[in-house]
């Protein structure tokens, strides 16, 4: 019973590295030149739609959302401070209302608009008055 089992054995290892050889010896097809041509053509930017996007992760600004703030006074003791007074709020704004529903990102494509022109309220203090439109930041991560 010993003896016939060791042949088995030697059987069975002979016939796995014959397989294994056959296998080491196998010769790779030919590449098709027609299926080259079109890869190096597609590589070199000369079949236009077929060149792979590139992949890039980041924030962008998501145009698909528009917001629009509530219109605010801004003050100061000329027309360029009250304006620089007005769009400093609206910012401020845009960023907290972008932060509140997309988390930690930021406004985008903010346009100030004027509804009320600078007019002087008090001696020495100007007051102009609008509202923003701006879309918010996303993400493709």
């Amino acid at each position: 019973m010993k003896k016939s089992m060791g042949v088995v054995v030697v059987f069975a290892v002979v016939l796995l590295a014959s397989a294994l050889g056959a296998h080491a010896q196998t010769v790779a097809p030919a590449p098709d030149p027609a299926l080259a041509a079109v890869f190096a053509a597609s590589s070199q930017g000369q079949m236009s739609g077929i060149r792979p996007k590139a992949v890039t992760c980041g924030p962008f600004c998501d145009t698909s959302i528009h917001e629009t703030t509530t219109t605010i006074s801004g003050s100061g003791s000329d027309c360029t401070t009250a304006q620089s007074s007005l769009t400093s709020q609206l910012q401020t704004i845009a960023r907290g209302q972008c932060q509140n529903f997309w988390g930690d990102l930021n406004y985008c494509q903010l346009v100030v608009h004027t509804t009320t022109a600078c007019t002087l309220i008090a001696p020495g203090t100007y007051q102009v008055q609008g509202y923003a439109t701006y879309s918010c930041r996303d993400t493709t991560c």
